[in-house]
């Protein structure tokens, strides 16, 4: 619902990477830094007019937006110099852990397709609930592939259904509109 209403803000407000870039940039660095899955419907909503940006402006947003997710990780980088525990057991481990880098690379593409396709802002809706089910279904079905259904679903749960969840706003949206 946060990335929604982030993007709904700036939807309604016609803010995009061209007139305005910085502040776009935070606050995507700050929904790349909670979870992985939170960059995906940003991702769609952005890449169109990311792709009118000129090398520099590209470059320029990229930097803010892993700058911020660095600045938001220093606390807990810095939280135990002893052991370093963030670098054995970060968010973005947990959530990376059970991916396929074939499976990824497939959605990106995906993703790269879906995100030129949109034409306004009801299709982006149906579009970014379209492409989080696939993602999260083929996730599913190739943690299932790999684990078998017993380990992916009953034993381990390392992914479990509750990940559909996410498509569920902008279904909503979508379905509303």
């Amino acid at each position: 619902m946060l990335v929604l209403s982030i993007i709904l803000i700036l939807q309604s407000k016609s803010w995009t990477l061209c007139n305005c870039l910085t502040l776009t940039a935070v606050l995507t660095g700050i929904i790349v830094s909670t979870r992985l899955s939170a960059m995906l419907p940003i991702a769609l909503f952005l890449f169109p007019s990311f792709l009118t940006l000129n090398f520099r402006e590209k470059i320029r947003f990229l930097i803010i937006i892993i700058g911020m997710v660095l600045f938001l990780f220093l606390p807990y980088i810095f939280w135990d110099v002893q052991e370093w525990i963030f670098f054995s057991r970060n968010p973005f481990m947990s959530q990376s852990s059970v991916g396929n880098i074939y499976l990824l690379l497939v959605m990106i593409g995906i993703g790269i397709y879906l995100s030129v396709s949109w034409k306004n802002f009801e299709q982006y809706l149906s579009t970014t609930s379209l492409f989080i089910f696939i993602f999260i279904f083929a996730s599913q079905i190739s943690l299932i592939l790999t684990k078998g259904i017993q380990g992916s679903v009953f034993t381990d749960s390392l992914y479990d259904i509750s990940y559909f969840s996410l498509l569920l706003p902008y279904s909503i949206a979508s379905l509303t509109n």
